[in-house]
């Protein structure tokens, strides 16, 4: 790759006739394929066909000229689309023995060159020029590129669907999202379904999207995709410095299975960070014993706790309230894990959700069991319990663990009944 130009494709200036909406849409055709690096190889399809002259087809200079067997037939709108997506165009179908071995030949080995652009996004067409100094080699590369332009001048409509792939694609086109950690859980309140989400912005990226007009929106998808639940909130986060930022939200559903994406968006750069987490809401249980799938916490403060849930505040509750309704703990002193757990950490607090249904004067007792993925290894742990209300608090020490991945698994059992549930945590413990 030697340059990279400012201009524009001229030969969708000159030359062609007929329908100005159909012109401009076969340019924005070819604009979306440069832009998306998708090579096109096209095929005439017309040659060789009655009334056509094929010796006309093959001269290039009529191609262009504009006359009826050149671009008003349609061959030469098919060879620019070719050329600007950097594919080959072929100019007869009834060669279509040597023409899918020509198309498998140069697709079958390629080689695919990334270079970093310094340059402001600009919104303008850059041209491309690839040579290869060997002889005997023949370039097939897309003619340039689209830049996307500032966010600032986005339509109000641009920006909705600069929202609609952050929210719906994994890798938007136009950028490459922040990606930071997110849980879901299922639980129950007063014996209504509830599915917990929180995300972390860490301190180290926030700078990446800080600002005083920031946006976090929580989405929820069921198993057709279907978005079925949807919280926003604005925030100012443009003087945080020591803090990490934790937004939550609770969402009363049925049960069922669920997908919980999280997007924060800065709404003057464009500027956006994203999180995904599944979560399985179970049936609603009528007698014995459940556990509800735990919220683990480590030893940390300077936490800001944002909740989606709307952009006021009842008079005199606290940003965490909401939280703690689910899930009390003490804010001064621990915040949720959500990633990995540092490596050395001295301790985790497990709070775990649980109910005994239909079973009089139920006496539970409870048994858990660490285990070190890459080896398989029971960990011994001795873990310390309490209750309050229907939480239930683990301690489980962590200070001499190992890199890896660990699964938590917490076991209890109705001692008259018998009835037992079981659930299980996993977390991993930074290199």
């Amino acid at each position: 790759m030697n340059t990279v130009e400012t201009g524009i494709n001229e030969r969708f200036e000159e030359g062609m006739f007929g329908n100005w909406k159909l012109r401009t849409d076969y340019e924005n055709m070819n604009k979306e394929l440069t832009s998306a690096s998708c090579v096109v190889h096209t095929v005439y399809s017309t040659a060789g066909a009655s009334g056509v002259n094929e010796d006309i087809e093959a001269d290039y200079a009529v191609k262009d000229s504009g006359l009826l067997d050149g671009q008003l037939s349609g061959m030469a709108p098919l060879h620019w689309m070719s050329e600007a997506s950097g594919g080959r165009h072929f100019e007869n179908i009834r060669k279509y023995d040597s023409i899918m071995e020509e198309i498998q030949s140069f697709t079958g080995s390629y080689y695919v060159l990334g270079y970093y652009i310094s340059e402001k996004w600009d919104g303008r067409f850059h041209k491309l020029k690839v040579k290869v100094k060997r002889k005997g080699c023949d370039v097939f590369a897309q003619e340039g590129y689209y830049n996307p332009k500032p966010f600032s001048e986005y339509s109000a409509l641009e920006k909705k669907w600069h929202f609609l792939e952050l929210a719906l694609i994994e890798n938007p086109k136009f950028q490459t999202p922040l990606r930071i950690s997110s849980n879901a859980l299922s639980s129950e309140i007063n014996g209504m379904p509830v599915l917990f989400m929180i995300s972390k912005i860490p301190r180290e990226k926030l700078e990446e999207i800080s600002g005083d007009r920031v946006e976090i929106v929580n989405l929820i998808f069921n198993e057709q995709n279907d978005v079925v639940s949807l919280k926003r909130v604005n925030a100012n986060i443009a003087d945080l410095q020591n803090e990490d930022i934790y937004s939550y939200c609770l969402f009363y559903l049925p049960p069922g299975h669920y997908r919980s994406r999280a997007i924060i968006r800065n709404l003057d750069t464009g500027k956006a960070a994203v999180a995904t987490s599944d979560v399985l809401i179970p049936d609603k249980f009528v007698q014995g014993v459940r556990l509800y799938p735990p919220l683990l916490l480590v030893p940390e403060k300077n936490a800001l706790y944002i909740n989606t849930r709307s952009n006021r505040t009842e008079k005199g509750e606290l940003e965490f309230s909401g939280l703690l309704s689910l899930y009390p703990f003490d804010v001064s002193r621990y915040s949720p894990l959500v990633g990995e757990l540092e490596r050395g950490n001295s301790k985790l607090l497990v709070l775990m959700r649980g109910a005994v249904l239909d079973v009089p004067d139920g006496i539970v007792k409870f048994y858990t069991r660490l285990v070190y993925e890459p080896t398989r290894e029971e960990i011994p742990a001795i873990v310390t319990c309490q209750k309050t209300g229907g939480v239930f608090t683990f301690t489980v020490p962590t200070v001499n663990l190992l890199p890896g991945r660990y699964y938590l698994y917490l076991f209890t059992e109705e001692k008259d009944t018998q009835a037992k549930a079981s659930v299980n945590a996993t977390f991993v413990v930074r290199q």
